[in-house]
């Protein structure tokens, strides 16, 4: 009882010591590294960020692992995120462009039609699929299969990025999407 009273005064003093409102600081992971600096914490005890920054959002991306479509949603989710909803050409352009030389290059995205043959929606939010940039080859997207469910980019084929729709069990890797970043909590025992 008295260890948590120490460390909530401790915290207290540091916030009132903080040069700056926590709302002044737009940048949450900023927040967590000017407090670990103040009370002393090193850098390298903390582990490697989920993820990183790039837009207005932050991205985790699976390097090293393929997995099913249903697996990559699962992962996602256990990590505070979801698949990769795509909105526009440019996300498309730049997310393709960090994964390009990976290991694994195409990766699973949010959408698939497996309520309605054809209908491709998204899984994050629910409503059909506003964005869409299939393959130049990809008859599946015109030609509807009930083989071929779930949509992944292909950064291989083509001269450009784009959507090809295949098995939700084959294995691709992934990218999970967040609008915050995943952040650690010390509790003191």
């Amino acid at each position: 009882m008295y260890r948590d009273i120490v460390l909530i005064l401790l915290i207290i003093q540091i916030c009132n010591s903080f040069p700056a409102t926590w709302a002044q600081i737009a940048d949450h992971t900023h927040k967590t590294d000017i407090v670990s600096h103040m009370i002393g914490i090193p850098e390298e005890f903390f582990p490697q960020r989920l993820f990183e920054k790039f837009g207005n959002r932050y991205y985790y991306m699976s390097r090293d692992v393929k997995v099913s479509w249903y697996s990559a949603i699962h992962n996602c989710h256990s990590i505070g995120g979801h698949l990769i909803s795509l909105t526009d050409n440019v996300t498309l352009h730049e997310v393709s462009k960090r994964v390009k030389n990976n290991k694994y290059p195409n990766y699973w995205i949010d959408l698939s039609d497996l309520g309605q043959e054809g209908e491709y929606v998204s899984m994050t939010s629910g409503w059909r699929a506003k964005f869409v940039d299939w393959c130049e080859n990809d008859t599946s997207a015109i030609k509807p299969s009930t083989a071929e469910n779930c949509v992944h980019i292909d950064n291989t084929i083509s001269s450009r990025p784009c959507m090809k729709s295949i098995s939700c069990i084959d294995f691709q890797s992934y990218i999970c999407e967040s609008q915050i970043p995943r952040t650690i909590s010390i509790v003191a025992p």
